[in-house]
């Protein structure tokens, strides 16, 4: 019997990757790729060495498996145009948490948290 959920999981993948797409420009060292992407935010909460909780808010990544050449890491680069301005973001997550987690139960898809690095003119 074919895995139901797993069968919509990825076609909701590819819905996303198809209406709700941003193009951006993906790259680790002198490998880049354009690949369509969902953008999003998560919201982590943390303690400070002196106990004040802080939030801090990263600008999500969703991308299809299939659209990158590799598996993404913590310090890849995401380029996103906005107008005539380029933002450059890096992948990473305060805390000690994951940067990099799956999307869906599928794995079909990537959930990238980065955090704003500077601008490109």
């Amino acid at each position: 019997m074919p895995d139901l959920l797993a069968n919509a999981s990825r076609w909701l993948t590819e819905q996303r990757r198809l209406h709700l797409r941003t193009d951006v420009v993906w790259s680790r060292g002198a490998t880049s790729a354009t690949v369509p992407a969902t953008v999003g935010r998560t919201t982590f909460t943390t303690e400070s060495a002196v106990g004040r909780v802080e939030s801090h808010q990263s600008r999500d990544y969703v991308v299809a498996v299939a659209d990158l050449p590799v598996e993404p890491r913590e310090g890849d680069r995401i380029a996103e145009t906005f107008g005539d301005a380029v933002h450059l973001h890096e992948v990473m997550a305060p805390g000690g948490a994951p940067a990099v987690e799956w999307a869906d139960a599928a794995r079909s898809a990537w959930r990238l948290h980065t955090k704003f690095v500077g601008r490109q003119a």
